[in-house]
């Protein structure tokens, strides 16, 4: 395989679909982690954590037909691949999201307004989308209405927010 000449840790997803087209993922896996700089990859045990995402997850990469068309807006921030519950309900989901987002430290007032805007997006036939953050319950008040979508800024090996995880 030829040497990428940008650093592993910052590939496209076009170009990781290219390698992939012409290589094995652990060929390719063994690619970035020879040309990782900073040795972070090759600390990375990714089978045992695949395996345990794969039990109630499925990787979705922008080649599967259930990949949202609008993520391709992103250019190259536009993500590698996606974990998803429900993949088959994604393209369903996604084609009309409305975003919630808030303050972390929300006032009872933002809390009331927001939980009532989501509410009625929900109630309206949209996807509610939001993360999994403290704060505004986007999520909560889009349960009682209609499907919500949560976006993780991470992967599924560690836990968000931070303090949400076993001590």
């Amino acid at each position: 395989m030829p040497p990428s000449p940008r650093c592993p840790l910052t590939f496209t997803p076009d170009q990781a679909a290219a390698d992939l087209a012409q290589y094995s993922p652990a060929e390719v896996w063994q690619q970035r982690v020879r040309l990782d700089n900073t040795d972070r990859l090759a600390q990375y045990r990714p089978e045992p954590e695949l395996s345990n995402a794969q039990l109630s997850c499925r990787f979705v990469i922008p080649t599967d037909p259930q990949w949202p068309a609008a993520l391709a807006d992103l250019g190259p921030a536009c993500p590698l691949g996606l974990w998803v519950r429900a993949h088959d309900r994604l393209p369903e989901l996604t084609t009309s999201t409305v975003v919630v987002t808030g303050n972390r430290v929300a006032s009872p007032e933002a809390i009331e307004r927001s939980t009532a805007f989501a509410t009625a997006v929900a109630e309206a036939g949209h996807t509610v989308t939001a993360a999994l953050a403290y704060g505004v319950g986007a999520h909560e008040a889009a349960l009682i209405g209609g499907p919500t979508l949560a976006v993780l800024p991470r992967g599924l090996d560690q836990a968000y927010p931070h303090n949400h995880a076993r001590s």
